[in-house]
């Protein structure tokens, strides 16, 4: 680093040393120092990184009050031993960077390195790593971390490439091709408006409503398995479905802005593919305000908003209402259609579909009566969810309930027939005695006889321990 750069670099983290006391200036003030504007590093962190550039200097101040502090307020402070590591470690930087000089870049790079200015638990909850940096500088997208004592470096969201898909995202194409989604009945006429959005040249972007239990799941599972099944026009031919989790992507998480790094990923991903459709279950968390999504989804309109992506989404009525709704510039995006309660007749269909696969599973065999009872019953009583799923799953506890009960009718027949056995053996070895009463010796052998079954009696109701 240049004299002069140097000293104004020392001038302003001394300035935030004195400011707050301290005794010498460590790396929290020397981190708030290179982002001060006079250095010249505010654009390249907001443009080029795309970081936050008040969030780090907020991070900077959480680090200060972390700071050592001295007795009495001290003057012309001097770098700490861990401040001197930093512009060592710089100096590395400035060779990895094949630069001439070691410039305020370079501090930064070893100001996030962990274990040299900071700690990897202090830096957990910085959005900055020098994998970030190296990337922009041109030193190679890993950059070793000294001083980790045989620790791993590492970030929780995946390394580019095809790791996001594989990490947040589940390959439907290939878990229909697998057997592994159910026969999905009827959704014929959903199906095509499917196939007429996703051919669209611009806004090729659909949101399936309806209330829990009418099928958005299932129209979205007979959509995939017409595509693994190559049943589709010429434009989707090969296409590759992935449902994103939003569980696993918003899950783990360790600093701020990680989910969003991740779904950022997770796009250009898909992107980069030839032909692929993003799937996104219940997409109304991703606008939640609350939740820790929500950052997701003005990457998500910027994406929507260039045409490059096709997506499939689903939302409750409530959801869309309270969350999508009232974004005019995601609604602008999306084509919406709205999935309403099947009648009695067309849920009959359904399960006559479907049944199959629950009788193979439980092996036991539901009749139509039964079917239509469970429509009957599951519309009167099950108001929390709407066919066909309130009778789907009414069939499917009660056939576990059946088995159950069969079982347990089973073991009481058994033990029943048992003490019948016993009862038939005791009554035989009754009528041995008695007919033995009236000769010689059988009144004696008759009382020894009672005297057993008294003994008997007694060690039933006393069983030994």
């Amino acid at each position: 680093m240049d004299c002069a750069m140097n000293e104004q670099l020392k001038a302003i983290a001394n300035s935030y040393a004195e400011e707050y006391h301290s005794d010498a200036i460590y790396p929290a003030h020397l981190f708030k120092a290179v982002l001060h504007k006079e250095i010249g590093l505010v654009r390249f962190i907001e443009s080029d990184l795309d970081k936050d550039y008040y969030y780090l200097l907020d991070w900077a101040d959480v680090q200060i009050q972390l700071a050592p502090r001295a007795v009495r307020p001290m003057r012309g402070l001097e770098w700490s031993e861990e401040s001197e590591e930093v512009l060592r470690e710089a100096e590395n930087y400035k060779l990895k960077f094949n630069l001439e000089e070691t410039e305020p870049v370079c501090v930064l790079a070893a100001l996030v390195t962990p274990g040299v200015g900071f700690s990897f638990d202090q830096l957990k909850t910085l959005p900055l790593t020098p994998s970030d940096i190296s990337a922009k500088m041109g030193g190679g997208a890993n950059v070793e971390a000294p001083y980790m004592e045989g620790a791993e470096l590492q970030k929780s969201s995946p390394a580019k490439g095809k790791g996001a898909l594989a990490k947040y995202c589940t390959n439907l194409t290939a878990v229909a091709q697998a057997g592994n989604l159910d026969n999905v009945v009827g959704f014929e006429k959903e199906i095509s408006i499917i196939y007429e959005i996703l051919g669209r040249k611009t806004k090729a972007n659909l949101l399936i409503t309806g209330e829990a239990g009418v099928g958005k799941t299932s129209l979205v599972h007979g959509f995939v398995r017409e595509l693994a099944a190559g049943k589709v026009p010429g434009f989707l031919d090969g296409a590759v479905a992935y449902e994103l989790e939003t569980a696993a992507l918003g899950g783990d998480a360790q600093y701020k802005g990680e989910v969003e790094d991740r779904f950022k990923s997770i796009i250009s991903e898909v992107e980069e593919m030839p032909n692929a459709v993003l799937i996104i279950e219940k997409i109304d968390k991703l606008f939640d305000k609350q939740g820790t999504l929500y950052g997701c989804s003005t990457l998500l309109k910027n994406e929507l908003s260039k045409g490059r992506l096709q997506l499939l989404c689903t939302s409750s009525i409530d959801g869309y209402t309270k969350n999508i709704e009232t974004d005019k510039e995601m609604v602008s995006n999306l084509e919406r259609i709205t999935i309403d309660e099947p009648t009695a007749e067309l849920t009959m269909e359904i399960l006559k579909g479907i049944m199959p696969s629950y009788e193979e599973y439980h092996g036991l065999k539901v009749s139509e009566e039964v079917m239509t009872e469970s429509i009957r019953l599951a519309k009167r009583y099950l108001t929390e969810k709407c066919l066909p799923a309130s009778a789907i799953d009414l069939l499917d506890r009660t056939t576990v309930n059946e088995l159950f009960m069969r079982q347990r009718f089973a073991a009481v027949r058994a033990a029943v027939k048992a003490r019948l056995e016993d009862l038939s053996k005791v009554d035989a070895d009754q009528a041995a005695f008695v007919a033995q009463k009236d000769t010689a010796g059988g009144k004696k052998t008759m009382n020894a006889y009672l005297w057993s079954l008294e003994i008997a009696s007694y060690d039933a109701a006393h069983p030994r321990s």
